[in-house]
């Protein structure tokens, strides 16, 4: 009967915290999502107990430490793979002369307090860049994500029957009064900016393939 006591006192906290952790993540607090990442620290500290209690030799040392040896080797490869995959200017990690321009000056000549829309990769860089708050953010941080793509992709989306005058009002729901286009928002638009966005917005910066254009009140 102690030694069951004694189970239950050190898997007890540990099951909580990660019961807890898992059912908070879904409560309608962006910030909640943030306790995933701290599962870590329960899981890490049961793989350190049970790794204690084990009795080591022979061929189950062999065993273990054979699967310990792949993690490692797994980490390397992914490193190898991100880092093959992040050179070229389509990479998210760079920026071209263009962008970086329109970036400044959207930090220069824009209130900060201003939503600015932009594809999803880049308005990755706006917030840290240029300073303004943006539709889509980091997927931590945006619990509604699925359904603002949802409505954006509705609004671009080339086919159907839907009226310009309904497109525009969706587009513009969002709240961003500052749009960012580049070559990404252009493959939204299916190439080319359609009419009943050149007629709610006028160009305010221009260089190269990127432009800022700011939405006519």
């Amino acid at each position: 009967l102690r030694r069951d006591v004694r189970r239950i006192r050190v898997y007890a906290p540990l099951v909580l915290w990660i019961g807890l952790a898992l059912g908070l993540a879904y409560a309608p607090w962006w910030f909640q999502r943030k306790l995933l990442f701290g599962l870590s620290v329960p899981l890490c500290i049961w793989a350190a107990w049970a790794w204690d209690r084990l009795r080591l030799g022979g061929a189950r040392t062999a065993a273990i430490l054979a699967l310990a040896a792949t993690t490692p080797i797994h980490l390397l490869q992914v490193q190898f793979r991100d880092l093959a995959s992040a050179r070229g200017p389509a990479s998210p990690y760079a920026v071209s002369p263009d962008l970086a321009a329109a970036l400044t000056f959207l930090r220069v000549q824009v209130p900060h307090d201003e939503v600015v829309l932009a594809t999803f990769e880049t308005s990755r860089l706006i917030p840290a860049w240029a300073g303004q708050p943006v539709i889509w953010g980091h997927w931590a941080q945006s619990v509604d994500l699925a359904t603002r793509r949802e409505e954006m992709r509705r609004a671009l989306h080339p086919g159907g029957r839907v009226a310009p005058a309904l497109r525009a009002e969706a587009f513009w729901a969002s709240g961003a009064r500052w749009v960012v286009v580049d070559t990404l928002l252009r493959d939204a638009f299916s190439g080319a900016e359609p009419p009943w966005f050149t007629a709610t917005t006028r160009v305010v910066f221009e260089q190269g393939d990127v432009q800022v254009r700011q939405r006519i009140p």
